[in-house]
């Protein structure tokens, strides 16, 4: 039968929750364009829940003012997707990698929304009569577009860091968030798991170190080893 997960997030209240741009695709994803779906989550219900006024949150935010993001408790049931681990081969790893580039690039162009966090976790699949497609998942940090230039400073750097831009590692980076931002973690995505397994499934041997052991440490190093490792 069909798998369902029930997701739990803890985003800003005030950011869009996953659903609503899950209904601005499907809009624009019809006719020749349909085939996207293919390469999109399917979330079949979701709910929010507020959390009260004398919530502890509310009394940080009145101690700390805009220092302190409110947030909401959000949930969505969704189908089950695999991870990039399942995968068997280096020819379905590229499938999944070109289908969601082109996923990537369908949804920033007709619909207008940016992802912002792509990741190797985020990136995943399905398999539908034996034939596997990649999907971009979790889009709880999109934004649309226009929203993109107004979006608060102090909120603009979002992602998973070792998949981060080289710029977005810098103090004084502050935004905003682009297209080509997303294009490089897409990249990183596909370059550590080359530097870092030896197939889809199996992670490259550590000992003795090899010279790509430096790509092992993106995972645990901080912004300024990052962006420099990114910059040379």
């Amino acid at each position: 039968g069909l798998k369902l997960i029930l997701k739990i997030s803890f985003p800003p209240e005030h950011h869009a929750a996953e659903h609503t741009f899950l209904v601005r695709r499907r809009e624009k994803a019809v006719g020749e364009h349909a085939w996207v779906l293919n390469h999109l989550p399917k979330i079949y219900c979701s709910f929010e829940m507020p959390f009260r006024l004398d919530a502890p949150q509310h009394n940080l935010k009145k101690g700390f003012q805009d220092e302190c993001e409110m947030r909401t408790l959000r949930g969505s049931i969704q189908e089950e997707l695999q991870p990039l681990s399942e995968l068997k081969t280096e020819k379905e790893f590229a499938q999944v990698y070109f289908d969601v580039v082109q996923c990537h690039h369908w949804v920033y162009t007709y619909p207008k929304i940016l992802h912002r966090d792509i990741s190797d976790g985020n990136i995943m699949f399905r398999e539908e009569e034996g034939k596997i497609y990649g999907v971009l998942n979790d889009w709880d940090l999109a934004l649309l577009d226009p929203e993109i230039e107004s979006f608060p400073t102090f909120k603009f750097r979002t992602g998973t860091k070792p998949f981060l831009a080289h710029e977005q590692h810098s103090s004084i980076w502050r935004g905003p968030h682009q297209y080509r931002h997303d294009l490089e973690s897409t990249f990183y995505v596909n370059f550590l798991q080359t530097c870092l397994h030896n197939a889809p499934t199996s992670q490259a041997s550590l000992d003795p170190i090899p010279d790509n052991y430096q790509y092992g440490r993106w995972h645990s190093e901080d912004d300024e080893y990052l962006g420099q490792s990114k910059h040379s």
